[in-house]
C-alpha cells in the first residue's frame, strides 16, 4: 500500500463507488463495503485499495466521532487502528491532528466543514464508516462520504 497521495491518484481507476449521507445528531453506521466484490455485482472483483472520503458540514454542537471500522463477516465490525489506516486532508495533504487511529473526532467549529480521507490498508474483507454523535442538540450539519475501492493491478501505465 502507498501513501493516502499515491491512493487518491490510484482511486482514478475505480472498480467500487458508493456514496451515502449520515444524519449526523445520532450514531449511525454506514453501508458496508465489500473489498472482494468492490462492484457489487457479484463476480469477485477484488478492490486491493479502499479509501472513503468524508465531507463534514457545520458544527453546532456535540461531539461527533467519524470511526473507519472493518470487519472479516460483515456482522462484526472494531474501530481499525492506527496501524491499517492514513487519514488526512485531501486538500493539503497533512494528517489532521484531531484523528485518533481510525477515528476522526469533530467537536468544534476549528474541525468542521473540512474535508477527510481514510485510506484503508488492513486485511479483512468489509470496511464501513460509522458515525457515533454525543451531547447533541443539532449537532453537525452531515456527514457525507464516498467510498471507493480501486485495483491498480489493473491499471496499465
Amino acid at each position: 500500500m502507498g501513501s493516502h497521495r499515491a491512493l487518491a491518484h490510484e482511486a482514478i481507476f475505480a472498480i467500487g463507488f458508493n456514496e451515502q449521507t449520515f444524519a449526523a445528531d445520532v450514531t449511525i453506521d454506514g453501508a458496508t463495503f465489500d473489498l472482494a466484490d468492490a462492484d457489487g455485482g457479484g463476480n469477485a472483483n477484488a478492490a486491493h485499495e479502499f479509501i472513503a472520503l468524508v465531507d463534514t458540514g457545520l458544527w453546532v454542537d456535540g461531539t461527533h466521532l467519524v470511526r473507519l471500522e472493518d470487519s472479516p463477516d460483515d456482522v462484526t465490525f472494531t474501530t481499525v487502528g492506527a496501524d491499517d489506516v492514513i487519514v488526512g486532508s485531501p486538500l493539503t495533504g497533512i494528517i489532521a491532528l484531531q484523528v485518533s487511529g481510525g477515528v476522526l473526532t469533530i467537536d468544534s467549529v476549528v474541525n468542521d466543514n473540512s474535508q477527510y480521507i481514510f485510506a484503508y490498508m488492513g486485511a479483512e474483507r468489509y470496511v464501513r464508516l460509522s458515525v457515533e454523535s454525543t451531547a447533541t442538540t443539532t449537532g453537525l450539519a452531515d456527514v457525507v462520504a464516498w467510498y471507493v475501492g480501486a485495483n491498480p493491478r489493473d491499471n496499465v501505465r
